[in-house]
């Protein structure tokens, strides 16, 4: 059935891990990385994207010790598979959405065409405005339930962190700010597509979509991989984002461009992206983490002088100084569907940082387990393609054949419709 755009109403990317991995230990292969502790080449410098500012006198004069992005990014769900991803229907008081099995029983037993609109999952309400049937086997609702069957079927459970917040993160940054509902016509009345779907969407649409990412770091499968007398990781497959590394994306792309990078904020084996907003940094002195300053001049040590230093076979060949950071980083976190406004969760890491005789950062040590494993962004100027991005859509005749064909393909992929999306959010950021 073809829908109509009614009004828009008063408010009521993929990161695949095993290329990851093989980039990753391509670099340790090629001997790029120093194992012992030194940043990784060149990484920082295509995460941020050309030049960037690695010493620490120059951070300080320019103020860079503290900032914020320009623009707040916003919280959305991970719309986790044991909850059927967003095949969920999250306004639906009686849905069951703490089991994949009991979720997707109900949705069985409680048909698409006879449950109330609003009801009906983000899925449900894509795949009715694109023309397809919810319960048909190419549709994205189906493939949304599909996501927990295997991990269900073989462990009669889906782990509870499995997500999308891989296509949430990037999507608060990216997309515009959904503030209203958007609604269209049918016979049968409005379908409304609440913020939360709208968010929903557009989530999915970077998880699945393709385009080029750039990091820094590598997510660590082990939650307590084998350490030295000192407590320093000896894997190096968990060696996690260098702290260096760290520190410079930190300060160059918060607090010199202002714009949000991503990090993986579990150093377990759990995957949990957020972008940062904001960071303040105060700096220690490396032998005495209670002598503490807001300028490194006050605290930082000279190495060769520094008897007891922590990890000193470990230390950076270039490094002539050592100043102990912590990072007060400001993330945003992911909230129920319903809520309200924004949420943001303050981190604190804490590492020495090791400078050249230029004070240029060259390297680091974490000092406990509270670092992010990986630090990403999708490159500058990109954005997610899809295999319908092709087809010609009318958007006041929505349903019609072209919108089914186009919307069965990237269902295939596990996306919805660029098009869609775009005008989604357009019309709700309006």
């Amino acid at each position: 059935m073809i829908a109509l755009l009614l009004m828009s109403l008063s408010a009521s990317a993929a990161l695949d891990m095993t290329e990851v991995y093989k980039q990753r230990m391509e670099i340790v292969r090629m001997g790029q990385i120093d194992e012992k502790s030194g940043r990784e080449s060149g990484v920082i410098e295509n995460l941020v994207g050309g030049q960037v500012e690695t010493s620490l006198a120059n951070m300080e004069a320019r103020g860079l010790t503290s900032g914020v992005v320009r623009q707040q990014p916003w919280s959305g769900h991970y719309w986790a598979h044991f909850s059927g991803g967003i095949g969920m229907r999250w306004a639906d008081p009686n849905f069951p959405g703490e089991d994949w099995g009991d979720g997707e029983n109900y949705v069985v037993r409680n048909r698409w065409n006879q449950t109330w609109f609003d009801y009906l999952s983000p899925a449900e309400k894509y795949d009715y405005l694109t023309g397809v049937d919810p319960t048909e086997a190419g549709s994205l609702t189906r493939q949304q339930w599909n996501l927990g069957r295997s991990e269900y079927n073989r462990t009669g459970s889906v782990a509870t962190w499995q997500g999308i917040c891989h296509g949430w993160a990037p999507a608060s940054i990216y997309l515009p700010y959904p503030r209203r509902d958007v609604a269209f016509k049918f016979p049968q009345g409005d379908l409304v597509l609440k913020v939360d779907d709208i968010k929903a969407l557009g989530s999915l649409y970077w998880a699945n979509g393709s385009y080029e990412t750039s990091f820094a770091g590598y997510r660590c499968n082990s939650d307590n991989p084998p350490v030295n007398a000192e407590g320093r990781v000896t894997d190096p497959n968990c060696f996690d984002v260098n702290p260096g590394d760290w520190h410079i994306a930190l300060v160059n792309m918060v607090g010199a461009r202002k714009e949000a990078l991503i990090i993986d904020a579990a150093e377990s084996s759990e995957v949990w992206n957020h972008p940062v907003v904001s960071y303040s940094l105060q700096f220690f002195d490396a032998t005495n983490i209670n002598r503490r300053s807001n300028s490194y001049r006050d605290v930082i040590r000279e190495i060769a002088h520094t008897p007891n230093l922590r990890h000193s076979a470990t230390r950076s060949a270039q490094a002539k100084y050592v100043v102990g950071v912590v990072s007060t980083a400001l993330i945003t976190i992911e909230t129920m569907p319903g809520t309200t406004g924004d949420e943001n969760n303050e981190v604190k890491f804490v590492y020495d940082l090791e400078l050249d005789a230029n004070l240029r950062v060259v390297g680091g040590e974490w000092r406990d387990k509270a670092r992010p494993d990986f630090i990403w962004r999708p490159r500058p100027g990109t954005k997610p393609t899809l295999p319908a991005d092709n087809i010609s859509l009318d958007m006041w005749r929505m349903g019609d054949a072209n919108w089914r064909r186009g919307s069965l393909m990237n269902s295939a992929k596990g996306a919805p419709l660029r098009q869609l999306v775009e005008e989604l959010f357009r019309l709700s950021a309006q």
